[in-house]
């Protein structure tokens, strides 16, 4: 009985799926007519799919001459030929011949298209009637103006005749007097004018020619202030990495820095390329304003710092050689608190390619040479100054007395300026001495000094 069914069942889908829906048929191709001239007892049009002119017989109807006249009195296309005759009755364009002879329906729009053109006369004549009417009204308004024109005029010709009244001869004289009061403060007023402008004019005078002095002075006076007192100088810094060149850069730069930002490893992170920063604030130092320019020259571009000196020599700018040194590469010491030898060691090839490049004659010379023994904080908890930490301070000075007779040998070869300094940068012990040592060493003239 179930396969009885399931063939039934896939039979009806075959007869289903055989049926087609019905389409509906395509419409035909639109037909643009256009007419191109009407006649007395034709029409010609013109069709896209024809290429001959189309006649509709015109014979039965009476065309008015002023479609004649127009070559398409429709102005427009056509989708399909429509019946003109019936057009041309409802427009009023044309009347029946024979209306007995006619179609009920041709008829019945020439009885309409009457029944309009009646109406529309109607409104014409209406349209007249009210034009005429408001001609009429607006001659009327007009003729009153004009008598009332004229009644004013004739008033004023009697009051002439009998002359002026005594209020009236009274304000005439009042209004002379009055006139030439304000005539007289007029003339006052325009000479105070003419001389308060003359006045203004030489204090706006005097005024712009001191502002222009004032500036003028304070110009030449900064300028020789600069000249005189300002000075500013380049410091290169260089050696190995992690000798803490970017932490006296930065101590240098911003000296109330804290010490923990000085030792964040993210801040204090070894120079990957050449960085330069500059110092708002002076340093006063034998009675100059030293503005220092800081430039750190990462540890493996050794070329980059001659390259700086030849542009200093380039350009004749004031440029020191600052080269720390330290006793360990990290920020402590071991647990044993000795020195990383091997770090020491390597300073020391580090110096001698330093000293190597001072000593050739064809490279450019910096002004200065500084030895920054850095990370004192290490060793000492008071400052290199303080009487109590000269013991450390002599041992880190003889530790690396063979780095600072390399340099100074080469420096007193070439005629070089050369200072040790010892100091640090988290501490900020003795980093500013850099640039003191630098105005002192290379500005020896003292200024003169206001008594």
């Amino acid at each position: 009985m179930c396969s009885k069914v399931a063939v039934c069942c896939l039979f009806a889908a075959l007869i289903v799926g055989c049926v087609k829906e019905p389409q509906a048929p395509s419409p035909g191709p639109i037909q643009a007519v256009i007419v191109t001239g009407i006649s007395q007892d034709h029409l010609t049009y013109y069709t896209y799919e024809r290429k001959g002119p189309i006649n509709v017989d015109l014979s039965d109807l009476n065309v008015s001459s002023s479609v004649i006249a127009e070559t398409d009195p429709f102005g427009q296309q056509f989708d399909s030929p429509p019946d003109f005759k019936l057009l041309l009755i409802q427009r009023g364009w044309a009347t029946l011949k024979d209306p007995s002879h006619a179609t009920q329906q041709y008829r019945a729009a020439q009885s309409q298209a009457e029944q309009e053109q009646q109406a529309s006369e109607k409104a014409r004549k209406e349209q007249e009637q009210r034009s005429q009417i408001e001609k009429a009204q607006e001659a009327a308004q007009q003729k009153a103006a004009e008598e009332a024109e004229q009644r004013k005029l004739q008033e004023e010709e009697q009051k002439r005749a009998q002359g002026p009244s005594t209020a009236e001869r009274l304000w005439d004289k009042l209004s002379s007097l009055f006139s030439a009061a304000l005539a007289s403060v007029s003339v006052v007023l325009i000479r105070f004018l003419h001389w308060l402008r003359s006045i203004w004019l030489w204090i706006v005078s005097i005024g712009l020619a001191s502002i222009f002095a004032n500036k003028i002075i304070s110009l030449f006076t900064r300028l020789y202030h600069r000249i005189r007192f300002e000075r500013r100088i380049r410091l290169l810094f260089i050696g190995l990495s992690s000798t803490g060149k970017s932490a006296i850069k930065t101590r240098l730069v911003n000296p109330d820095i804290s010490r923990e930002e000085i030792l964040n490893p993210s801040e204090n992170r070894p120079t990957s390329e050449l960085r330069t920063d500059r110092r708002n604030e002076c340093v006063r130092a034998d009675g100059f304003m030293i503005f220092p320019e800081c430039r750190d020259v990462p540890g493996s571009e050794y070329s980059a710092v001659w390259d700086e000196l030849a542009k200093t020599a380039r350009w004749r700018y004031h440029t020191g050689l600052v080269v720390p040194l330290s006793l360990t590469g990290s920020d402590r010491l071991n647990t044993s608190r000795t020195w990383d030898e091997n770090y020491i060691e390597s300073q020391l090839v580090y110096i001698q390619f330093v000293a190597g490049f001072l000593k050739s004659h064809i490279y450019p010379k910096p002004k200065i040479v500084i030895i920054f023994l850095a990370k004192f904080d290490l060793l000492s908890e008071r400052s290199p100054n303080d009487k109590s930490s000269q013991g450390e301070k002599a041992n880190l000075e003889e530790r690396f007395r063979a780095h600072i007779d390399i340099i100074r040998d080469a420096c007193v070869k070439n005629d070089i300026p050369f200072e040790t300094i010892v100091g640090s940068a988290a501490a900020n012990w003795n980093v500013e001495q850099i640039v003191k040592v630098v105005g002192r060493r290379l500005y020896a003239r003292k200024p003169l000094r206001r008594k």
